[in-house]
């Protein structure tokens, strides 16, 4: 029996799947997550106050409809214009075709072929600054400090890719945050007034170190309240600053 296509248009197409997962780690070893999680930090930190400005870690992109398989999961970027709010997946086609406007991607002894090639497909797809952070493994994957290397690309006025072969001392025209070495031979990122971003721990221990000051001003001001409550209770005027 033929079908015509009239037919055949009453039979709605299966919708296509766009995974959440693609099963793959987020880091694959220790330095690898904390760049990750540094890199997210401070471009998190930057874009806050931007309702229209949606930063993600270790996300899907799904860059053309209708292919599942036309996606990379950046370990950092930021696109400014779009909104900020849950996201499973990054699908460019419901976000009025915005790509990825800064990229981040952190090199692993594992990763380290397929983060040299997403150069030239970030470059295809608009991507305007894109940054490679090599922490420095040899090829037996072990870290040295001479190794080490952030490098990437930024558009021109004319919208061309240049090639940065060393991003030190340099800045993200896009976020401002300009990039620099530590003590340790770590990648660190500076404000504009030149102060580090902290990392996650030393941030934590700053917030911790800042709760117990405030929990001990809140204790010497109890105690002092309580030593006001006996005097009063003692008849002394402590109100009227009378000597006791």
């Amino acid at each position: 029996m033929s079908m015509s296509l009239t037919d055949a248009s009453r039979f709605v197409r299966p919708a296509v799947d766009y995974p959440e997962c693609d099963g793959n780690l987020m880091s694959d070893n220790t330095t690898h997550g904390d760049a990750i999680e540094y890199f997210h930090g401070v471009v998190s930190s930057v874009v806050a106050d931007d309702d229209n400005a949606f930063a993600a870690a270790d996300h899907l992109w799904y860059y053309r409809e209708g292919d599942p398989m036309a996606r990379v999961a950046p370990d950092v970027y930021v696109v400014f214009g779009r909104p900020k709010g849950h996201r499973g997946r990054y699908l460019q086609w419901e976000e009025k075709g915005l790509a990825p406007h800064v990229v981040f991607e952190v090199v692993s002894p594992r990763n380290r072929a397929s983060t040299n090639n997403k150069l030239f497909l970030y470059d295809e797809l608009g991507v305007e600054e894109y940054y490679v952070y090599d922490p420095g493994y040899d090829r037996r994957g072990r870290l040295k400090v001479e190794n080490r290397a952030l490098r990437g690309f930024r558009r021109n006025a004319a919208g061309r890719a240049e090639i940065v072969e060393n991003a030190i001392g340099s800045s993200s025209g896009r976020l401002g945050i300009r990039f620099d070495w530590d003590e340790e031979g770590l990648l660190l990122l500076l404000r504009s007034d030149g102060s580090a971003f902290p990392r996650y721990t030393a941030a934590l221990a700053q917030a911790t170190a800042a709760e117990g000051q405030t929990r001990a001003a809140e204790a010497r001001a109890a105690s002092l309240q309580a030593q006001l409550d006996r005097l009063r209770k003692l008849g002394v005027d402590v109100d009227s600053g009378a000597d006791v």
